[in-house]
């Protein structure tokens, strides 16, 4: 019983590292770490008194990630 569930359980994964790898052939690109947020910048924009969501705007970043880096700033 225990060497069919093994077999079976080895199969799934072959067929998982399968589609993986299909995957990555038709977008190489998508691999690795995302965008590097500038927190620089963005300390510099909320610091000029631009408010968080127009922050994330123009950073592109979500209004999470600037108000995570005004906490930050804060706490510092």
């Amino acid at each position: 019983m225990l060497t069919m569930l093994s077999a079976v359980a080895t199969c799934e994964r072959e067929l998982m590292l399968e589609r993986k790898r299909e995957a990555q052939a038709v977008n190489p690109r998508k691999r690795g770490k995302g965008k590097a947020v500038d927190r620089e910048g963005i300390k510099k924009a909320l610091s000029d008194g631009v408010s968080v969501r127009k922050t994330a705007e123009i950073f592109n970043v979500a209004p999470s990630t600037v108000q995570r880096i005004k906490k930050e700033e804060e706490e510092a």
